[in-house]
């Protein structure tokens, strides 16, 4: 080895980011007989992979593409848990029906390929089923088994260690990608040489690529919003989705008008904060609210 080299070898394709993408396609790539190395600037993977509820769901997905992606990946989420040693903490997925406008589209989903696997508990048999389902608000549950729960904080070290041990794919943990140009890459410890490079950067949205990613308008901001929106609204307004069925396309413009209240919303709050708006001239605030609109 060079001491130039960060790693002995040419890989076929090398993997920038070890979260669950990045692993995702060192394992495709794996068991198509591909030399895989996989970089990381951190010791372990500390983002959105590992800070989330571990929720591999199906039901709920939108129809075509989006669906059988999923249906694939919970299989392939269960077979690598089988053979990677990771524990399947929840098998199932309970969806209730808090309106009765809600259970037609159960009927309808179920009657779709998507429904596979799902059936419809009346109240009573949920309830029977699960006890702390209690209130004259439920009108129906939506079971489906298609759905599993990992704890990611242990799912993602698993897999990354089955890949190495089964596998044979490298690990370069604590290394910063410089640049990208294939067939080489300029890292914090050296060159690494692949064919193919696949970047799998997460949230980073300023490293690798960032002209190209900022192109896309990707901001962060927004999602943080509306986490502080819907602190303090009921349960009923953020978790009922009578009005947004799984396979009627044209209901769902309603998630957009939904997310531009919530914009709105939190505008108002910000400019309203103490009394703010009561100092300024009527005229203006006609202007702001002409703007308001157009941003949200």
């Amino acid at each position: 080895m060079s001491a130039q080299s960060a790693v002995p070898g040419v890989f076929d394709l090398a993997v920038v980011g070890a979260g669950i993408i990045g692993l995702s396609c060192a394992r495709a790539a794996a068991l198509k007989g591909l030399r895989v190395v996989v970089i990381d600037r951190d010791a372990q993977a500390n983002g959105a992979s590992v800070r989330n509820f571990g929720l591999v769901v199906v039901a709920g997905q939108e129809r075509g593409a989006a669906w059988n992606r999923a249906h694939r990946s919970c299989a392939i989420w269960q077979q690598v848990a089988q053979e990677a040693g990771i524990r399947i903490l929840q098998r199932g997925l309970w969806i209730t029906a808090r309106r009765p406008e809600a259970l037609p589209i159960f009927e309808a989903f179920l009657k779709t390929e998507m429904g596979e696997g799902c059936e419809i508990l009346s109240r009573e048999a949920a309830q029977a089923r699960c006890p702390e389902l209690a209130g004259k608000e439920l009108h129906a549950v939506l079971v489906s088994l298609n759905s599993i729960r990992v704890e990611s904080r242990q799912a993602i070290p698993k897999i990354a260690d089955w890949l190495h041990a089964r596998c044979g794919v490298q690990f370069l943990r604590n290394t910063a990608v410089l640049a990208v140009e294939p067939p080489r890459l300029e890292t914090s410890r050296g060159i690494v040489q692949a064919g193919a490079v696949a970047v799998c950067p997460g949230d980073d949205l300023s490293g690798l690529y960032a002209p190209r990613i900022a192109a896309y308008h990707v901001t962060m901001w927004w999602h943080t919003l509306i986490e502080l929106w819907a602190w303090h609204q009921p349960q009923k307004q953020l978790s009922d989705r009578s009005a947004s069925p799984w396979d009627d396309a044209t209901r769902r413009p309603s998630h957009s008008d939904r997310r531009n209240a919530m914009r709105r919303h939190c505008l108002e709050h910000d400019y309203r904060h103490e009394g703010v708006v009561r100092s300024i001239p009527r005229k203006i605030r006609c202007l702001w609210k002409r703007l308001m609109k157009l941003v949200a």
